[in-house]
């Protein structure tokens, strides 16, 4: 089974507009509610928490962003491997500070606001594709 494909600009749209109704909601706590995945690898220069420390971007930041997508940072949509069941994964594109950072993230529940970010490091590859820009 394939486990990447490209979302309509419409879904696109829609689950950015999502993530924005979610996050703007006055019972949406950044604590609780948006999960951001660090792994500790003080080795790899591409990790999430590498790249927060270079940007010098705490968990805050990292949604400010998010919340700032665009349908042009747009790269593809992932399927969850655990779980084809489980909602997509959104992969954008975006620079920040002069550089392009990987940013992977879902919508765990629209009903009780969760969203998740995989994903939020220095691009490994150059992107060279965005279906909508």
């Amino acid at each position: 089974m394939k486990d990447k494909f490209q979302s309509t600009k419409d879904d696109v749209e829609q689950f950015l507009d999502t993530i924005n109704t979610i996050t703007n909601s006055p019972n949406f706590n950044t604590l609780y509610d948006f999960d951001l995945l660090i792994k500790n690898e003080p080795n790899d220069k591409y990790s999430t928490m590498n790249t927060m420390l270079s940007l010098d971007y705490d968990r805050n930041d990292v949604l400010n962003e998010i919340k700032k997508l665009k349908v042009e940072d747009y790269v593809e949509t992932g399927i969850d491997r655990k779980d084809a069941n489980l909602p997509y994964l959104y992969v954008f594109n975006k620079r920040i500070q002069g550089k392009d950072i990987y940013i992977k993230v879902k919508i765990r529940s629209v009903k009780n606001r969760k969203i998740f970010c995989f994903s939020f490091h220095y691009a490994k590859y150059k992107v060279t594709f965005f279906p909508y820009k």
